[in-house]
């Protein structure tokens, strides 16, 4: 629920221009939706005003999905924070107040790879585990191997991908939930269940950048599921 009906919104700051980069300085529970989004794709839509954290974290990622190598749990917090700083500043996972934590069932990696008959695909879930200090704000990230809501039919193979998929619509969740104003229109504005046009229009340019970077990932989220469930 809302904590507020009525709320004055912020300007959603300009880019600053600091060595060399271009950074964004965001408060907590501050912006409309429309607003944050627009101001978000100006850190990563254009190629030519990336900075080098930006570049050096999208190698890192493109690198590590490349190698194919077994995730671990410190790996998959690693990717996070490479995805966080590219599309989001670090906002949730940088800085001295790191705001969103990232929770595994502990067989997850045990279950990446594996073949299954009438298993289910990877999922997640995005809290506020707060109880309304904003300065204090922090969200968890839970992960799973398997959920009985989004079974996608009689055999799945859970790969590496699976689970960056669910990890970028989680953070999208987790940016929302840490930034968006609280008052009512600007929560409505967000969907009854999270999944509204500014999160799927996030979610999509995300995905759309991220199968840019090379072709290993050409088909990353390209399984619109969600949208589904766009309300």
């Amino acid at each position: 629920m809302p904590l507020f009906s009525v709320q004055s919104h912020e300007p959603v700051p300009p880019l600053l221009i600091r060595g060399g980069g271009r950074k964004l300085q965001l408060k907590n529970h501050s912006y409309q939706p429309r607003a944050l989004l627009q101001r978000t794709k100006e850190l990563f839509e254009c190629e030519k005003l990336l900075e080098s954290t930006q570049t050096i974290c999208r190698s890192k990622f493109v690198n590590f999905v490349k190698r194919e190598a077994k995730p671990t749990q410190e790996s998959l917090q690693h990717l996070m924070r490479c995805l966080d700083n590219f599309f989001f500043s670090g906002h949730l996972t940088g800085g001295k107040h790191r705001r969103v934590t990232l929770e595994f069932r502990p067989d997850i990696f045990d279950q990446i790879g594996k073949l299954g008959k009438g298993e289910h695909a990877v999922w997640g879930l995005t809290e506020v585990t707060d109880k309304g200090d904003t300065s204090a704000l922090k969200v968890k990230i839970s992960i799973d191997a398997s959920h009985p809501k989004l079974k996608r039919g009689g055999i799945v193979m859970r790969s590496l991908i699976d689970v960056l998929e669910t990890l970028v619509h989680e953070m999208v969740h987790a940016y929302l939930r840490v930034f968006v104003c609280l008052c009512d229109e600007c929560q409505r504005a967000l969907g009854a269940t999270g999944h509204g046009a500014v999160w799927q229009e996030l979610k999509q340019v995300m995905s759309m950048t991220i199968r840019s970077w090379d072709t290993t990932l050409q088909n990353f989220y390209l399984d619109d599921w969600d949208r589904l469930d766009a309300s």
